[in-house]
């Protein structure tokens, strides 16, 4: 509560740098929303927080598949809980139904996780949590 926010995004996960989509947002609960209009060239989001990047958490451009599964990598704080969660719709939103790919706690300023899931044509979304 109480923290500014931005929401920004790009077309391509490999471009340096992010778009910013949004106006200041000002958290004033644990849950907001922020709605883009479709269609959209953005396919790739993050949420920024102003002034620092202290809470930011930016998958890095190597997303990769590893035996037909999808390989995330992101810089973490050791000792951090981070939470990596799936949903294969959002047009349910705000109920979306998040499934949790895995917990883990970092253990060095790099993470790397592999979703175990085999990668399919079907869509999935991937968020990233910090606890």
């Amino acid at each position: 509560v109480g923290t500014n926010y931005f929401v920004e995004a790009k077309t391509n996960i490999q471009d340096s740098t992010w778009s910013r989509l949004s106006t200041q947002i000002t958290a004033t609960s644990a849950n907001t929303q922020y709605c883009i209009d479709l269609p959209t060239p953005y396919r790739f989001f993050r949420i920024a927080v102003v002034g620092g990047s202290t809470n930011a958490l930016t998958l890095k451009a190597s997303v990769t598949s590893v035996g037909g599964r999808l390989q995330f990598q992101w810089d973490a704080l050791v000792g951090q809980n981070y939470e990596l969660q799936q949903a294969s719709n959002l047009a349910l939103a705000p109920l979306v139904n998040w499934i949790t790919v895995t917990n883990i706690i970092a253990t060095s300023n790099s993470v790397t996780v592999t979703d175990p899931t085999p990668a399919t044509n079907s869509m999935r979304f991937y968020r990233l949590i910090r606890r």
